[in-house]
């Protein structure tokens, strides 16, 4: 175990209303989203204006070059899924296939390429899925108009970002590579440090770009000036991405991948998300012996033999680090629509380089590629990109009664399978679902566990092979940041955000 850890008190409001919600890493967008709930906007609308609106106060891992899944069911309907995940370009830079001749490897654990290419610069951009996404889900039932939703976005972004402690701490974390990019410079390092709290960070021409894509629609991006001038900014600092890549995208929708767990129906993303693993570690939980009425030692000895045994069965997708900066959204209308999106630039601050056309910060989507031959991962032309990301939606009788997901990396899946044990097994609501202490189980099989479990369980885990204990502390994160909304029995929907980051909330519509 390891010695001496900290030892916080941390607790989240538990949102409650039976007229719709809105959980988010961060309040601005929970209450953006809560906003248009109260308006009349439905649950796609909500989410639209919410994922848009994270740009303007989380830049290091939201904006326009994100990537992501999400999932959105309403009642008495076949889930669907909209898969917006990275694709590769057609033509693949040479020297992105050329291991480091150090033997470096990415914050993935994956072979990285010379001179970095595949981690940081526009060479390590891939074809964001975004703005497609978010497209195809206005399409499955959107209320309010395309512009209108972008509406809250352009006004935070025009506004500029105040700072907090924690924007400070996420650009000192990355301050060295944001230096050496111009844009990235004059965004995030105005005087050549990184900006004190209560500083306001001037997003520039973000704001004209945002104002375009809700004139002219998504295919300003894919088709238009938005993504001519962006692809030429990437092109000229060493990208291969061509205007063709942008044309030929296509978010993947369909059917969800659904699952029969604990008597409830789960709805999941593809093989190419924490989906599959997700649902192989419940359905060890479920056939584990536990606990009847509250998780004690079994209950957590059952979880680490789970994802044990799913880490094994999705071997060939898993990767050894616990890299990326992701965010995820769960929105509840009135009418029990409900939508689960997870979105990412991959790392912090993703390829660290800002088009100064555009003001559009990359992501490295690059560093989810194998460059070595063999994989499941490798890179190949137009290959779509694997991820942990795992949005999830709980139904019973054809009705959602939850919604869940998480940031951080590989943590993902194992915190998801706790989240949903606790709701599915023990009844939980959001809030105490969201509270209780949990483990992670690595790919490698480490154990890190929250000090804050009980002794009995410490021992348990401790039978099992060595382990570390951890707060659930800011940064570094030694769990992934769940966050859930749930149904009670009598039909109040009750929401809690992930514990970790500061400014996470649940918010209802007024």
């Amino acid at each position: 175990m390891m010695n001496d850890p900290e030892h916080w008190l941390v607790a989240k409001p538990v949102a409650r209303g039976r007229h719709g919600m809105v959980v988010s890493q961060h309040k601005v967008a929970a209450s953006i989203g809560a906003g248009v709930l109260a308006d009349g906007g439905n649950a796609i609308d909500a989410a639209i204006a919410a994922a848009f609106a994270l740009q303007a106060v989380e830049p290091w891992m939201s904006g326009l070059a994100a990537c992501g899944l999400g999932l959105v069911a309403r009642p008495g309907e076949a889930p669907v899924v909209i898969d917006f995940s990275g694709q590769a370009p057609a033509e693949i830079d040479p020297a992105l296939l050329t291991p480091d001749p150090d033997g470096k490897r990415t914050f993935l654990g994956m072979a990285q390429a010379a001179d970095g290419r595949n981690v940081e610069g526009a060479s390590s951009v891939v074809v964001p899925g975004i703005v497609a996404g978010l497209a195809a889900l206005h399409e499955h039932g959107a209320s309010e108009s395309w512009a209108r939703l972008l509406e809250p976005a352009i006004e935070r972004v025009a506004a500029g970002m105040t700072v907090d402690w924690h924007t400070t701490l996420a650009i000192a974390l990355a301050a060295a590579p944001l230096s050496a990019d111009p844009g990235c410079r004059a965004l995030f390092l105005p005087d050549g440090w990184p900006p004190q709290p209560g500083a306001t960070l001037d997003f520039g021409v973000q704001a004209d770009t945002l104002a375009t894509l809700a004139k002219d629609g998504p295919g300003a991006f894919y088709d238009g000036p938005i993504g001519a001038a962006w692809v030429e900014d990437l092109q000229a600092a060493g990208s291969t991405i061509q205007p063709s890549d942008l044309s030929a995208y296509r978010p993947r929708t369909g059917p969800a991948a659904t699952a029969e767990l604990f008597g409830h129906g789960l709805a999941l993303a593809l093989e190419n998300s924490g989906g599959p693993r997700l649902a192989t570690a419940l359905k060890a939980m479920e056939g584990g012996s536990v606990e009847p009425d509250a998780p004690g030692p079994d209950f957590y000895a059952a979880t680490v033999d789970a994802l044990r045994a799913a880490n094994a069965a999705q071997a060939k997708w898993l990767t050894t680090g616990d890299g990326g900066s992701t965010t995820h959204l769960n929105v509840v209308d009135r009418d029990g629509c409900v939508v689960a999106l997870t979105f990412t630039l991959l790392n912090r601050f993703g390829a660290k380089h800002r088009s100064a056309a555009t003001g559009i910060l990359g992501n490295d989507g690059m560093a989810w590629f194998d460059i070595e031959p063999g994989s499941r991962r490798t890179l190949a032309p137009r290959a779509w990109a694997h991820s942990n990301m795992c949005p999830t939606i709980i139904l019973r009788e054809n009705e959602p009664v939850a919604a869940i997901g998480a940031s951080g990396g590989n943590q993902i899946v194992p915190a998801l399978t706790q989240v949903a044990a606790f709701i599915l097994a023990y009844g939980m609501e959001a809030g105490a679902a969201i509270h209780q202490p949990r483990i992670n189980v690595s790919p490698a099989g480490a154990i890190t566990a929250d000090l804050d479990l009980p002794i009995p369980v410490l021992r348990q885990l401790a039978d099992l092979g060595p382990i570390t204990l951890s707060q659930r502390t800011v940064f570094p994160r030694p769990f992934a940041s769940p966050a859930a909304i749930v149904r009670t029995p009598d039909g109040e929907w009750t929401g809690c955000p992930d514990l970790s980051y500061p400014r996470a909330a649940a918010a209802v519509p007024d």
